[in-house]
């Protein structure tokens, strides 16, 4: 049996709903009506003998189902875990594949109560137990509606399911208030369509690991100061739109970490509050663009923050609340760095400043020396392989001889 891999189809232009790169060998979904609670898990059939699928919701009153192979059936209220066994025979010839798979689109509606939780991180009861990691439904698309659906489990670093979903299509308002770990490890998982954040006060760990390519995320008028490993290792992002309370501090820890292909994060402020930022960009190589390249104040947590970005050409740092010195290789291998402003330097704050190997002219290390408080005793500036290190240029010269005369180290 040939085993279909989706990436071999050709992709761009396909139908509704709501995302422009839908690939075009998947079947038409609906789209949910004004008021529907309702979920469609678009899937593949093989001509096995089980082609297993379970799915657990919570609602307050009963409703129906139609798994698209011919079997329908209602279901009650609670906590209900519906499973079906797809029988190839019976499954529509419409949009079959080459390898011979073939489409169903289930529809699961709630229909006089409300939906308020779906759980995917079930195993049909016919999955053998002992090997339940390895086993995923061929469900490709997950188009969901219901306002009042406080929590919504697909994703898992250990149990997962979904491990072939591209799209997730949630139309409409939603009552959740934590993505933590929602959509780590789904790598097929590319994007997310109309997902309303608005609620949200918790996002740990939301897409690490994912297959997520482009994200826009709205935070703005939220509580939500928890954005740890976000989008950490998630190999595929490119670009991502993301707003931030702007009044409060909020904990980036390795938010954007090991996002090789990562070229612009759009919309974010980060001029106001003094956030942590361990590891916040850290291998981020394509990485070019932070915000509108404006200011980024600096919280304590300042470890590998840049580190490893070499496409990035420019950076304006706030230290102003920087207490401690935790700036352990903040600024290592920017071989792309050409513009760098700091400003709130002091002497315990920021001690090891390395702008080796960077395209910093005379005119900016001129700056950057300039920058470094009366009292630098403590402070070592590495400016090996810097474009303008070896500058003859008077005012240069003169910054380097003030910058050692106020007790600070230069090497190279």
């Amino acid at each position: 049996m040939s085993v279909f891999n989706p990436m071999l189809i050709s992709t761009g232009g396909g139908e509704d709903p709501g995302w422009p790169d839908r690939p075009t060998w998947m079947i038409a979904q609906p789209e949910p009506s004004v008021g529907q609670q309702i979920i469609y898990p678009l899937q593949t059939v093989a001509n096995v003998l089980h082609n297993y699928f379970a799915i657990t919701l919570t609602t307050t009153a009963g409703g129906n189902f139609d798994w698209g192979d011919g079997t329908t059936g209602t279901f009650g209220s609670g906590v209900v875990t519906l499973e079906h066994d797809f029988v190839y025979a019976n499954c529509p010839t419409v949009g079959q594949l080459p390898n011979g798979d073939r489409q169903v689109a289930p529809k699961i509606e709630i229909v006089t109560g409300n939906l308020t939780g779906i759980n995917g991180k079930v195993a049909h009861s016919g999955f053998n137990v002992t090997s339940n990691n390895y086993v995923s439904y061929p469900v490709f698309e997950l188009v969901v509606q219901g306002t009042l659906v406080s929590s919504l489990l697909i994703g898992g670093a250990f149990v997962n399911y979904y491990k072939r979903l591209q799209n997730l299509y949630f139309k409409g308002l939603n009552s959740i208030t934590s993505i933590e770990d929602y959509f780590i490890d789904l790598k097929s998982l590319a994007r997310i369509q109309e997902f309303d954040y608005s609620g949200v006060v918790n996002c740990d760990d939301a897409f690490r690991g994912s297959g997520i390519e482009e994200l826009t995320m709205d935070f703005s008028g939220t509580a939500n100061n928890d954005y740890n490993s976000l989008l950490e290792d998630a190999p595929a992002i490119k670009y991502t739109s993301i707003k931030i309370p702007t009044n409060m501090t909020c904990d980036l820890g390795s938010a954007f970490d090991n996002n090789p292909k990562l070229i612009e994060i759009y919309d974010i402020d980060l001029s106001t509050m003094p956030h942590d930022y361990s590891y916040t960009f850290s291998k981020d190589y394509s990485l070019k663009i932070i915000g509108n390249n404006g200011v980024i104040k600096i919280g304590n947590s300042f470890s590998n923050t840049f580190a490893d970005c070499t496409s990035l050409e420019k950076l304006r740092l706030d230290l102003t609340d920087v207490t401690t010195n935790n700036n352990a290789d903040a600024l290592t291998h920017n071989y792309a760095l050409k513009e760098l402003t700091i400003t709130g330097w002091v002497n315990a704050n920021f001690k090891d400043l390395d702008i080796e190997n960077t395209q910093l002219d005379h005119v900016q290390l001129t700056g950057v020396l300039d920058s470094a408080p009366a009292d630098s005793s403590l402070i070592t500036i590495r400016l090996n392989g810097s474009l303008g290190q070896n500058s003859i240029v008077q005012s240069y010269l003169d910054a380097r001889a003030s910058f050692i005369a106020r007790g600070g180290t230069l090497v190279g």
